[in-house]
């Protein structure tokens, strides 16, 4: 995929996969914010370390999820 053509498409393309793109964007991010259909919190263990060093101490994570999860998630 050409990055100029469409930057901000995430298409698993070599160099564009997902979690390539959230580890290095995450890491300079003041806020990350996500749209998605469904979520699962055992995905944060791909990412854990990539959140900025005091991403505790400020709003940083906001999710609009749609209703299909795991009961981990859901109750966590």
């Amino acid at each position: 995929m050409n990055d100029k053509i469409a930057p901000n498409i995430i298409d698993n393309s070599p160099n564009r996969e997902l979690i390539r793109v959230l580890k290095d964007q995450l890491k300079k991010s003041k806020e990350a914010k996500f749209a998605i259909g469904y979520f699962f919190l055992s995905g944060f263990s791909l990412v854990k370390d990539d959140f900025p060093e005091n991403y505790e101490k400020i709003p940083f994570l906001k999710i609009v999820m749609g209703n299909e999860t795991t009961y981990p998630t859901k109750e966590g």
